[in-house]
């Protein structure tokens, strides 16, 4: 039986399989009754969904902004993925955030329920080298939340020491600060900008007005700054500013390319990070002998 790694953001839905690595937006909407389209909607309980980027065709866009409604619409988003992948029948190893694992773990209807974080342990585990006694402090950059994972290896083994979700602190509070340091001159004529504009001129470091192509690096650089400091505050605030001593400090999520040039110390940064939990989550899959 084919083994998926299904991560639901609150931004994007990652992917992965034996052999493939995909996302995708996590929105949905309401499929609309085309004649002769060829986008094929999702059923679940008798309702017809659209998906991703399809979701423009449809009505009344859904955006997975918090964790019951990320539970109401994940077996859209799981049938979707099947659709995509071409299967009927698949082992699904998804995860919730740490926050929300016990209280809603039963109410995710997959196969396998993982706590987000441990997903990239275990995937960091298969791609790095660690030795005996090693801590190290794991950073799961979301769009809206960071969630954090304390580990020590003891003989090839990891203990998980602790871990937490910190909401509202993901890559939108930088793209928040980015907004607001950028001059009025430039900011007002983009005010009316969608979030997605704003979060494209963040990444890209540059905005586009009027033809003229706007360097905006100083204050990517800013914002970013005053972001890692206000996210090692909060991370010290609740388990000390001693971890940020520990012999390794892992950043993934979607984040982490963003941030990993920025921190005053060296960080370990997997492999297109925004995909460690899909990988980790594939692996539980596997090593479940699925």
């Amino acid at each position: 039986m084919q083994v998926i790694g299904l991560d639901v953001g609150f931004g994007w839905t990652k992917v992965k399989t034996q052999d493939k690595e995909f996302k995708f937006p996590s929105w949905i909407s309401h499929a609309s009754n085309f004649s002769m389209s060829e986008i094929e909607p999702v059923l679940v309980d008798g309702k017809e969904y659209f998906v991703g980027e399809d979701t423009s065709f449809g009505s009344g866009k859904i955006e997975i902004a918090d964790i019951e409604t990320l539970i109401n619409y994940f077996p859209v988003f799981e049938k979707y993925v099947k659709k995509i992948l071409n299967v009927d029948e698949a082992f699904v190893v998804s995860g919730l955030p740490p926050k929300y694992y016990k209280k809603y773990k039963e109410k995710l209807k997959t196969d396998l329920v993982a706590v987000q974080g441990v997903g990239i342990l275990v995937d960091i585990d298969k791609r790095f080298e660690f030795s005996k006694g090693d801590r190290v402090l794991i950073l799961d950059i979301g769009f809206n939340t960071v969630d954090y994972v304390l580990a020590l290896n003891q003989e090839d083994k990891w203990k998980k020491a602790g871990l937490s979700s910190i909401s509202d602190l993901g890559v939108m509070q930088a793209v928040k600060i980015f907004k607001d340091i950028v001059p009025s001159e430039i900011a007002g004529k983009a005010k009316d900008w969608s979030t997605s504009k704003w979060i494209k001129a963040f990444e890209d470091k540059s905005i586009s007005l009027m033809g003229e192509k706007i360097d905006l690096s100083n204050y990517f650089e800013n914002a970013v700054s005053r972001y890692i400091e206000m996210l090692q505050k909060r991370i010290a605030e609740e388990v000390g500013n001693q971890v940020f001593e520990f012999e390794h400090i892992i950043l993934a999520g979607g984040g982490a390319n963003i941030l990993k040039d920025s921190f005053e110390r060296q960080v370990i940064v997997p492999e297109n990070p925004e995909f460690s939990n899909a990988r980790g989550y594939y692996e539980l899959g596997v090593m479940a002998g699925k």
